[in-house]
């Protein structure tokens, strides 16, 4: 199953995705750690190449 929940800043969409993720027992994944690469000082942003990488292999998990 895979479920794509989208709404403006601040609507609970990380909230309901972690609910909905742990009762379905599925995995969870936010779209901005696709764009950002997280660093403790300021976060960079990943080639188009990378992103689309990391995309693809979350999409392609089975469900």
């Amino acid at each position: 199953m895979k479920v794509y929940i989208i709404g403006s800043v601040g609507s609970g969409k990380t909230t309901l995705a972690k609910t909905i993720a742990a009762k379905l027992r599925i995995p969870r994944f936010e779209i901005d750690n696709f764009v950002w690469e997280r660093q403790a000082i300021s976060d960079l942003r990943n080639s188009e190449k990378a992103r689309n990488k990391q995309f693809q292999q979350a999409v392609q998990l089975p469900e």
